[in-house]
Parts: structure tokens; sequence; C-alpha cells
């Protein structure tokens, strides 16, 4: 278990300090619109919120965040002597506890973003791609992320269209949901002739 404790924790460090200054010096996932998806400002938006709440918390950010807590831990542990049982557990609840309070501290970071680099009201027109693929005829949510004003931004992503748009497709934002949830469509280039 040692090794992979090992593993974990330098894996999962050098992912969260690459993540950070990417953070710093590109900009790199501060606009992650998942990282605040508050419903109640969504509208007329109908979604099952049944066990969605758990998985909005999970990103690449908060994951390896709370893999090189469980390593980190795990490995002092393990050279404390302890029963590999009661390391594993302990290991686990501290990479849990990491990966929450990760999620709140973007969450809280994206609160102070300033309004004056990307300006919801240009958003509408707005092209980019289907990041996590998005139910039909609003049945659930999926990601895009969307160019904006020079910088690549994410939303959380709903869609009226007949059928599931996949990742990678090109879509354009429709209408502007809340601060963090989009409406899009596919382009209208890619669209078949009797969408």
């Amino acid at each position: 278990m040692e090794h992979i404790y090992f593993f974990c924790a330098v894996f999962g460090s050098l992912f969260v300090i690459a993540q950070f200054i990417l953070t710093l010096f590109a900009g790199f996932g501060m606009d992650d619109a998942g990282a605040d998806s508050d419903f109640s400002d969504g509208g007329d938006v109908e979604t099952d919120h049944s066990g969605a709440d758990f998985f909005r918390v999970l990103s690449i950010r908060t994951v390896t965040a709370g893999i090189a807590f469980f390593g980190l831990t795990g490995m002092a542990g393990t050279k404390l002597e302890m029963r590999q049982g009661i390391v594993f557990a302990i290991a686990a609840v501290c990479g849990l506890i990491a990966l929450v309070i990760v999620y709140f501290l973007y969450r809280l970071i994206s609160h102070f973003r300033s309004d004056g680099s990307v300006s919801e009201s240009t958003l509408p027109g707005s092209e980019g791609n289907v990041y996590v693929r998005i139910p039909p005829r609003r049945s659930g949510s999926g990601k895009v992320i969307v160019n904006q004003q020079g910088r690549s931004m994410e939303y959380e992503a709903f869609s009226d269209f007949e059928r599931e748009l996949a990742a990678g497709e090109p879509i354009v934002v429709k209408e502007v949901l809340s601060s963090t949830q989009v409406l899009i469509e596919p382009r209208a280039a890619d669209k078949p002739a009797d969408g």
C-alpha cells in the first residue's frame, strides 16, 4: 500500500501544483462555471437534483486534490506504523475533506471574479464546443467550453434540441440562464436540414 500512497501523493501534488501555476499565469480553470452551480438563478430550467449535487463537486481540480491528500495522509500513517486498515480509512476521509474544501475554495474565488473581464451580455451568439455531453430537450445538463472575448469559459449547458449533443460538437449560445448556466444549440452549419 505504501507504493500506492506514494504514487497518489506525487501524482496528485504535481497535478495540483501544475493547475495552480496555470491558473496564475493563464487563467486556466478560474472560470469553471461548474464550481458555482446555483439552480435558483436558472429560471425555468427543470432538472432532477437527486444525486446531482454530489457529482457537481467532482472536477479535475477537486479529484486530484483529494488524491494528493489521500496519498500524503497514507504515507504519514504508514511512517507512524499504524494498522493498514486504519491508515486507509483516515487517508480516504482526508482525501474527501480535501476534495470538498477545494470545491468550496474555487466556488468562493469565482464569486470574486471581476465582471469587467467577461460580459454576460455578449455571451449569446458566442461559439464553442460541447465538453460533457448534453441530453436532449432539457432532460439534463452537460458542459460546454465557450470562446468569449479571447478566453475559454466553461458553463453548465442545457439544450432544447431533439437529440443528444455529443462531446466535441460545435455549438452556439442561445440564451444565458444564469451566471453559470446557458442554453445552447448546434451551430447552424452543423444542424440537420430538418432540425
